[in-house]
């Protein structure tokens, strides 16, 4: 139930306080939203009650969906809300970077689709504006981040109970990775170090001597940061104790707009606390103070061409300052870590952005990756061990016994020792392969070769085999089962 009052205050009247009350009268009432108004009235209280009836009647009519609870909302400029929507940014703690470029985009779509009021958003317009600009030239990463400010826009407008739904809650942006304008690749650990050697001892340049781009590209590789979180970090932001190194940047800098902590190997970690220690710096100075974040792809760039590194190799892909994030990313995946540390290490909402889009591998890490496989199990283990042994006694090249049996009919005449009798000096033709029956009475004399005579059956000798005098020329050799070859004594 509405009511009205007098607002009742003290005032100071001659060195005196004295209790006063407002010559207007009040109002108080609740919302269709149940919260508590107060609302000036008027100096008759007659007029007053009437216009505390009507509130009440429209806020009844508003719970029951009959009257526009928005209407004020509505009335007011859409230019009016973007204002007030660049204020809540900075007050809940973005960056006056971000709340500025967002504002941006939003006022560029609703000039450029002329909107005045909410009730001339078109989510149709909304999506020939992207369209347009994307025939224009603009890329569908940037085109996403429009539509994504404009959602943001109006979904903080449903929050602030200013409308009572987002126009645009249906249009969804399009496969960014379709349209890559700027691929980059991952340094080698070679360009690395080829790259800051050559930095440490090089001239100043873009503000930065040497020795601050040497330590801004170790810290840049060391943790992934992006230039404007780097450029943010002040050197309370380090902690440099030997036990647990990290550094910290702070959310407003973060692009997920949280705060993060990664801890610091302690060889970098000693590095900067050595510099900190040699140089005039205190706590609350930034590490980088000259670094021009917008300046750090053609920074690196000269730093790139002045040791003969590409900028950008035969594949088209860049190597600027944001690569070197791509580089730490891919390093800490060859290190071994698991898909969730180099995830939380690179600070990405899913594995699938740090698989797909910042994890670069070579065909060594491929290989590397293949050596580690366990070695797949063989059913027959002694049967394969011990095909090997024979393929050693019979110098099948590794082969399973039974395919060269399988096989022994197809060998040509060139492969058998008949036909090569410089493998056996000490050995003639004919006394090469011989068999039981015949092998001793053509060789019987020659005292340069085996025969059977002075071969026993044992599994611990070797025995002679052959296939007899008129089949040598037309198969060749063919080894029994047992896989034993013929030696020549070359006493």
């Amino acid at each position: 139930m509405a009511s009205v009052f007098k607002r009742k205050y003290t005032k100071i009247v001659d060195g005196k306080k004295v209790k006063k009350q407002s010559q207007c009268w009040y109002i108080k009432y609740r919302d269709a939203d149940g919260i508590e108004q107060r609302v000036k009235g008027y100096k008759d209280k007659t007029a007053t009650r009437q216009k505390a009836a009507e509130l009440e009647k429209e806020a009844e009519l508003a719970r029951t969906g009959v009257v526009d609870r928005y209407k004020e909302h509505r009335q007011t400029a859409l230019t009016e809300h973007l204002k007030n929507f660049k204020q809540y940014l900075l007050d809940k703690g973005d960056t006056q970077d971000y709340a500025r470029l967002t504002h941006n985009r939003v006022k560029a779509i609703l000039t450029d689709c002329k909107f005045t009021f909410i009730g001339d958003v078109q989510p149709s317009r909304v999506q020939r504006y992207i369209a347009e600009r994307k025939q224009k030239g603009l890329s569908i990463k940037s085109c996403n981040y429009y539509l994504t400010a404009a959602k943001t826009f109006f979904n903080w407008m449903v929050a602030d109970k200013r409308i009572d739904e987002n126009p645009l809650v249906h249009l969804k942006g399009q496969n960014a990775q379709k349209d890559i304008r700027r691929q980059r690749r991952a340094l080698t650990p070679d360009e690395t170090d080829v790259l800051l050697t050559a930095t440490l001892k090089g001239p100043k340049h873009h503000n930065l001597t040497g020795k601050q781009r040497y330590m801004l590209y170790t810290l840049a590789l060391s943790t992934g940061f992006r230039a404007s979180e780097l450029h943010s970090l002040t050197w309370r932001s380090l902690i440099l104790s030997e036990s647990q190194p990290s550094v910290t940047v702070m959310a407003g800098y973060a692009k997920n707009g949280k705060e993060a902590t990664l801890p610091l190997r302690k060889d970098v970690a000693e590095l900067f606390r050595q510099w900190f220690e040699d140089s005039d710096f205190s706590l609350d100075d930034k590490v980088f103070p000259k670094f021009n974040k917008s300046k750090g792809a053609a920074m690196l760039r000269k730093d790139l061409e002045s040791v003969g590194i590409p900028y950008q190799d035969e594949g088209g892909r860049y190597a600027d300052f944001h690569a070197q994030r791509h580089t730490f990313i891919s390093n800490v995946g060859r290190s071994g870590a698991t898909v969730k540390e180099t995830q939380t290490l690179a600070r990405h909402s899913t594995s699938a952005l740090t698989l797909d889009v910042y994890s670069h591998i070579g065909l060594y890490d491929e290989r590397r990756a293949i050596e580690k496989l366990p070695q797949l199990h063989n059913i027959d283990n002694k049967k394969s061990e011990r095909n090997r042994a024979v393929a050693q006694r019979t110098g099948t090249d590794d082969k399973p016994l039974e395919s060269t049996q399988n096989r022994s009919k197809k060998l040509t005449p060139k492969l058998t020792p008949f036909l090569t009798p410089t493998a056996y000096p000490a050995c003639n033709r004919s006394s090469a392969i011989g068999n039981e029956q015949d092998n001793f009475q053509e060789n019987g004399n020659n005292d340069n070769c085996l025969n059977s005579e002075k071969l026993d059956r044992e599994n611990n000798r070797l025995a002679t085999v052959g296939t007899g005098a008129d089949e040598m020329g037309r198969g060749g050799f063919e080894p029994p089962t047992h896989g034993f070859s013929v030696r020549c004594s070359t006493n």
